[in-house]
């Protein structure tokens, strides 16, 4: 059974992306998570604070996800950030750094394109609040810089691999490469809403291709 400030994320969740910010009422959200309005409070100081709480759990859901579709090798799951972290540090040792990049964002990209919907309209959300609330953007860039670091230090790490096995050539700015890929992901997501062209695994595939290549040697 949920807990409440669980329930209120996901019943927020529901909401936000279904109404929009400036539609979903806070009673009627405690009312589907099964609590009193004044509870909502409790947890969360405000409605923009529960916004940002649903965009973090969306993102810790989507690495659950991609860790359960990598379960068939535990190398690669391990590789999947948990809490601001790459379990036991493993990718450095990883056999194959170049396969495993390839995996891993073929991987990811498949899961975050199907789900691209739900994904933009949160984040779209939070992005129009902190653009007309300097005060509000500066509480919550924190942790979106921490999500944002999360996946970018994972590509950093498995890219660091790769030049360490000679499969890749030297770089001179891998963060540079990693926000440049990362920004790519947040394009194709909202091209998504747009682009009925494209298959999610041809387009998860072509991208991890075009991205790769780019670092062979």
């Amino acid at each position: 059974m949920l807990d409440k400030r669980d329930a209120l994320i996901i019943a927020g969740r529901e909401a936000f992306s279904r109404d929009g910010f400036a539609a979903a009422r806070i009673g009627d959200i405690a009312v589907a998570a099964q609590v009193g309005k004044g509870t909502v409070y409790e947890y969360f100081p405000s409605k923009e604070a529960l916004l940002l709480a649903c965009c973090l759990h969306q993102c810790a859901s989507d690495r659950e996800a991609i860790r359960t579709a990598l379960s068939n090798d535990p190398e690669l799951a391990a590789t999947i950030p948990r809490d601001g972290h790459v379990d036991g540090q493993t990718a450095p040792a990883l056999r194959d750094p170049r396969q495993a990049l390839h995996t891993i964002l073929v991987t990811a990209l498949a899961h975050l394109l199907s789900e691209s919907g739900d994904n933009c309209r949160l984040f779209l959300e939070l992005f129009a609040l902190a653009r007309r609330n300097p005060s509000l953007r500066a509480e919550m860039q924190p942790a979106i810089l921490q999500m944002l670091e999360q996946w970018e230090g994972l590509l950093h790490t498995l890219i660091s691999a790769g030049i360490a096995a000679g499969q890749f050539r030297a770089h001179p700015d891998v963060v540079g490469l990693c926000r440049q890929f990362s920004a790519t992901v947040d394009g194709l997501m909202l091209q998504r809403t747009w682009r009925d062209d494209d298959g999610v695994a041809a387009l998860a595939e072509r991208t991890a291709h075009t991205f790769i290549s780019c670092l062979e040697v």
